[in-house]
């Protein structure tokens, strides 16, 4: 949680970010977000950390679901 914390906060845009729930490996964090969900989603996918790559795995109308892959290892759900 703490690496896709820390890239997310240096996301243009970005304005805070809260753990909500961590539970059996699967993290609820709150965004709050200057612009649309579409472009957030983008922006999470793009992130760069030597360790890790993010999957969007689904999204709705307020929600994305982020899948964090170690690297080299496959990002299907």
């Amino acid at each position: 949680y703490k690496v896709f914390e820390k890239a997310l906060r240096e996301v243009d845009g970005v304005q805070e970010v809260r753990l909500r729930e961590f539970v059996s490996n699967v993290c609820q964090v709150e965004v709050d977000w200057a612009y649309d969900l579409e472009r957030l989603a983008t922006r999470i996918e793009e992130l760069k950390t030597p360790e890790v790559r993010y999957k969007i795995t689904e999204q709705t109308h307020d929600r994305i679901t982020v899948k964090i892959v170690k690297r080299g290892q496959n990002a299907t759900p």
